[in-house]
């Protein structure tokens, strides 16, 4: 807990809160050590004090995927073994969801509920609680920011009929924040592929580009390539 705060801003958030999220965090944290897990997953909503995890471990999430491990949100297996795998070979690489366009800027807006990996955050990451009234469940701590600016790229691992799947590998640019950042309690970023949002949503739809991806900083396309085809997968490389 001190060395959260050191970690991030955390002045808006109790003592209590903190404590409570902390011992669930390290619940996970334990179980994935002890099972010598690479990725995990979790639905929130089963979160709750019936299931004897009283509180959603986002921040666990957030954490494990700084140090490596790989995530994906709602019990999808699928994108958190491919958020771990991608991990493995590129330490800047998070679970991501790509949440609504932006017409007006040609930008796509990405955001969850409560995970991201922390060291990709533009400056530092700030630690308050999150409200969850639909759910039977303490208020977790959430550690928040907004993707830092850079060259990236967007990786989805499509399931198919007949145990296939294809990969769609998708350059992007990450935006730099101009102005006043009005969504600043939420895990947020926008970025920008080098087709045009119309085109790239439609050519990402057909080839049946899921919710849930992994997005990582760098140069990914050919070893993405390189390695769906070890996997014996379909990829298709969009711009």
């Amino acid at each position: 807990m001190a060395a959260d705060r050191v970690q991030f801003a955390a002045e808006g958030i109790t003592q209590e809160d903190h404590r409570r999220t902390t011992r669930a965090c390290l619940a996970v944290r334990r179980w994935m050590e002890r099972e010598q897990l690479t990725a995990f997953t979790m639905n929130f909503e089963e979160a709750n004090r019936s299931t004897g995890l009283p509180i959603a471990p986002f921040l666990e999430a957030s954490k494990a995927m700084a140090r490596g491990c790989g995530y994906a949100g709602e019990g999808d297996v699928l994108t958190a073994a491919l958020v771990g795998a991608l991990a493995d070979a590129y330490g800047d690489t998070t679970f991501a969801e790509m949440f609504c366009p932006d017409w007006h800027n040609e930008s796509i807006f990405i955001s969850h509920m409560g995970e991201m990996n922390v060291s990709l955050a533009d400056g530092q990451a700030v630690l308050l609680t999150k409200q969850m009234p639909w759910v039977d469940a303490d208020a977790p701590a959430i550690a928040v920011g907004r993707f830092r600016a850079g060259e990236a790229a967007l990786a989805n691992l499509a399931p198919g009929p007949a145990d296939s799947f294809t990969l769609i590998v998708s350059p992007v640019t990450m935006l730099k924040v101009e102005g006043e950042d009005r969504m600043a309690d939420s895990v947020r970023g926008w970025f920008r592929p080098r087709l045009t949002i119309s085109d790239f949503l439609e050519e990402y739809s057909r080839l049946g580009g899921t919710h849930h991806s992994a997005l990582v900083y760098g140069e990914l396309t050919e070893d993405a390539v390189r390695f769906g085809e070890i996997m014996g997968w379909k990829v298709a490389v969009l711009g």
